[in-house]
Parts: C-alpha cells; structure tokens; sequence
C-alpha cells in the first residue's frame, strides 16, 4: 500500500494543489480541491472517472465498479493492484482522474 502511496505521490508531484485526506479507508488524493483517486488497504485505486468516462473505464484491465453500502459509486471505479505494476499503467489512471 505504502508503495502504491508513494508512486501516486510521485505522478501527482508535477500539480501544485495536492493534498493527501483518510476517508472511506482510503488515503485520498485531491488536486484542485476535488477527490481524483484513492489507495485501499488492499493496494487496489479507487479512481474518479467522471460519467462520461466510466462505462469506457470499467473495460479497462482490473476494473470494476466502486461500491459504497453494497451500491455502485457511478463515476468512480476500482482497479485491482496487480493491473497497476507499471507506471505507465498507474500514469494512465491518474491522468483519467484528472479530466474530471
């Protein structure tokens, strides 16, 4: 998780307005004041898609859709940790969260 945390760090380093929040289990990571991903205590992404992206991201390799009390959180997807082993991989979900 640790890993994951800094390799997000690392890719987000290049905004000025980050900022690093713990909620729903997550260590969360804001640009501009909006929620763009968060790392789980399993390793896995929850990343922002936005609804005009999610059904194209739920075709990604390791999506699925975020749930929240048993219901899909639309517009917000997680990814699987072992689909994020690259940082071309890791790049690509970060840069979608940041569209949004």
């Amino acid at each position: 998780m640790e890993e994951l945390e800094d390799r997000v760090r690392a890719t987000l380093a290049v905004h000025e307005d980050v900022r690093e929040v713990r909620m729903f289990g997550y260590r969360c990571f804001m640009v501009e004041e909006k929620l763009r991903v968060g790392v789980g205590g399993a390793g896995g992404l929850l990343v922002r898609t936005g609804m005009e992206r999610y059904e194209e991201a739920l075709g990604w390799p390791g999506a699925r859709p975020a749930m929240m009390r048993d219901r899909p959180m639309h517009g917000w997807v997680d990814v699987d940790a072992a689909t994020l082993g690259t940082d071309e991989a890791l790049r690509r979900w970060v840069g979608l969260s940041l569209e949004q």
